[in-house]
């Protein structure tokens, strides 16, 4: 029953032509044309481009370039903001430019105090109230009055006539140790005409760091008290240079074997009738040159 209600399919209808896979597919131009017409309808349209002329391309415009600002404005803005500073500084409607200014100030004397310098016209107004003493202010020394000068004269004078008697030490013990054999005694022996002459160098600074008033009667008293130090510092100061070669004799060697060469710078000194320059001159003028009141 199945077989006689269902006719078997025929050759020509119930199955297809056998596929070549070897053969090479065609189509033909109205099949291409239909399977490309969905895909190109899903296209988008292309946006329209802004129409551009030739006077733009002649000016350099670009229809797609963000708008520039002219190139004077930043400059202006400037010069504005510099001028409203300017302004400021100098009606200072808030009243702060002291403030600042004296901060600066404080912060740079810190930094550098050596750079500081003092107010103009200081040094000036200080000149005009010292008067005669006006040199002497502006070096930072006191001037001494006439009565200051006689009594601080008087003084050194008398430390200049002290040191005659403690010269006398001094050659007795030159010409007793200069050619003892320890190094050591001798060093020691030395010492008291080092320091004498020390000492006495002392008094010839204090005398050139004496301001005087510039019309002062003691003038000449401390030219002769300069003199009369300087007379003993030479009596001193040739019993060191001995003492100097003395005390460079080699360890091990006798000063004795070198006695020439020690007693050299004494010989040197400039005698008359057998008596140095510097004593005599010394005393000769030592009484009369004493500072008396004026």
């Amino acid at each position: 029953m199945i077989a006689g209600a269902v006719p078997a399919p025929s050759a020509s209808t119930g199955s297809a032509a056998p596929r070549d896979e070897q053969a090479t597919s065609v189509l033909d131009g109205d099949e291409l044309s239909a399977a490309q017409a969905p895909s190109a309808s899903r296209s988008a349209a292309p946006r329209p481009r802004p129409v551009v002329s030739d006077d733009d391309l002649a000016r350099g415009d670009d229809a797609y370039a963000k708008a520039r600002r002219p190139r004077w404005v930043a400059p202006l803005v400037a010069v504005l903001l510099l001028g409203a500073v300017g302004v400021f500084v100098a009606t200072d409607p808030l009243g702060v430019m002291p403030g600042i200014v004296e901060s600066f100030d404080r912060a740079a004397s810190e930094m550098y105090p050596s750079r500081q310098v003092a107010e103009k016209g200081s040094a000036d107004d200080s000149a005009a109230e010292a008067g005669e003493a006006g040199a002497g202010e502006a070096d930072g020394a006191h001037v001494l009055s006439e009565p200051e000068a006689f009594q601080l004269l008087s003084a050194v004078y008398a430390e200049i006539t002290s040191y005659q008697d403690a010269l006398g030490p001094v050659i007795e013990t030159f010409n007793g140790q200069y050619l003892i054999k320890d190094f050591d005694q001798r060093s020691q022996a030395s010492q008291g005409a080092y320091d004498l002459r020390s000492t006495i160098q002392q008094t010839l600074d204090e005398l050139d760091s004496l301001r005087l008033t510039e019309n002062t009667a003691y003038a000449e008293d401390v030219e002769h008290l300069k003199q009369l130090a300087t007379w003993m510092y030479n009596r001193v100061d040739v019993l060191c240079k001995s003492w100097d070669v003395s005390l460079a004799v080699p360890k091990g060697e006798r000063p004795a074997d070198h006695q020439d060469e020690i007693l050299a710078p004494l010989r040197e000194v400039s005698m008359v009738d057998g008596r140095a320059i510097d004593v005599i001159e010394y005393e000769k003028n030592v009484a009369a040159w004493k500072p008396v009141e004026k």
